[in-house]
């Protein structure tokens, strides 16, 4: 069994856009989803998941800094 996990914080920046208010689902060492916390993403909420909440940060899920 993967552990769930959601990092959550105020901003989430991702190809489409930026996410007010979003998170990033982890499980083990893999991204499986990005959603909001309005819902909207269709993304439901697993029991199980543990949540960590960055107030004032920004999360920038896959960003690979190559330099």
């Amino acid at each position: 069994m993967t552990d769930l996990v959601r990092v959550a914080a105020d901003r989430v920046i991702t190809a489409a856009g930026l996410v007010h208010h979003g998170w990033v689902r982890v499980a083990g060492d893999r991204i499986v989803a990005v959603g909001t916390d309005d819902g909207s993403s269709g993304v439901g909420d697993p029991a199980d998941e543990q949540t960590c909440w960055f107030p004032g940060a920004t999360i920038v899920p896959g960003f690979v800094d190559v330099h």
